[in-house]
């Protein structure tokens, strides 16, 4: 029961990664703890106004996931999907979940881009666990930048115990999009650039950030727990490079508390 409490508790800093806007939007990682329980709760999270902004945005996220004994799971992070693996430590399958874009309204660094619309985005997920802690998780999303943007992310992690209740949690990830979605994010057109003053600016596919994390998982009770993480992120490449990029270094920090049942 106490691996599965902290499986939990490590699904509260993904699910709030993408929870609610694009300036606290983390990275695309699906997380799930054992099968028949579920996760309700809240989270406030620090980030860049969008990626590659100088400016910062706090904002408070709601929690709630989800996931069936039959493989079927639902939740503000994670999307809607099915986990195809029986396997203890092994999760992959497919999902949908929404892609919430971008407002040009929202910042000011993004005046003139105009807005990327909101998409239902499909793809599939792969997550393994290893021995002394060390995982691997990975996912791929098609369908974001609206419509034809796709977006990989692969990541690992390892996790240790620090008391009965308490656990360490060391994450190292990179973003991988294709031109559509860079363009989409980091380019400039014509357009744009006569509207908002930006030079034009192509964006290839490639790398787009590089990141790590450290968090911290605690379960108060087997029911109620807590988790806090810090990240450090560099931009990477065109996305680097883009005119729209003030700062392609950043720290952003999210803490969440969810009731488990």
């Amino acid at each position: 029961m106490l691996h599965s409490k902290f499986g939990l508790a490590a699904l509260l800093l993904a699910a709030t990664g993408s929870a609610g806007a694009q300036q606290v939007l983390e990275y695309d990682q699906v997380n799930l703890g054992d099968g028949g329980h579920g996760l309700a709760g809240g989270a406030l999270a620090v980030r860049q106004c969008y990626l590659g902004s100088d400016d910062q945005k706090v904002a408070l996220l709601p929690v709630f996931e989800y996931r069936w004994n039959n493989g079927f799971f639902a939740g503000i992070g994670n999307g809607v999907g099915y986990n195809f693996s029986q396997t203890k430590g092994l999760n992959y399958g497919v999902r949908v979940a929404p892609d919430f874009g971008r407002k040009e309204d929202s910042c000011d660094g993004l005046r003139g881009l105009g807005d990327i619309g909101r998409r239902i985005a499909v793809g599939g997920f792969y997550n393994q666990q290893f021995g002394y802690g060390l995982s691997v998780h990975t996912s791929l999303k098609a369908g974001t930048a609206g419509g034809s943007g796709v977006l990989a992310d692969l990541g690992v992690a390892w996790t240790t115990p620090l008391a009965e209740r308490t656990r360490l949690r060391l994450d190292g990830a990179v973003s991988i999009a294709n031109g559509v979605y860079m363009q989409k994010y980091f380019g400039v057109t014509a357009e744009q650039s006569a509207s908002s003053g930006y030079a034009q600016h192509v964006a290839n596919a490639g790398a787009r950030d590089w990141r790590g994390t450290v968090s911290i998982g605690h379960a108060f009770t087997p029911s109620l727990l807590f988790s806090a993480g810090i990240t450090v992120r560099e931009l990477l490449g065109d996305a680097a490079d883009s005119p729209i990029t003030r700062d392609k270094n950043s720290v952003g920090a999210t803490a969440a508390l969810a009731y488990r049942f």
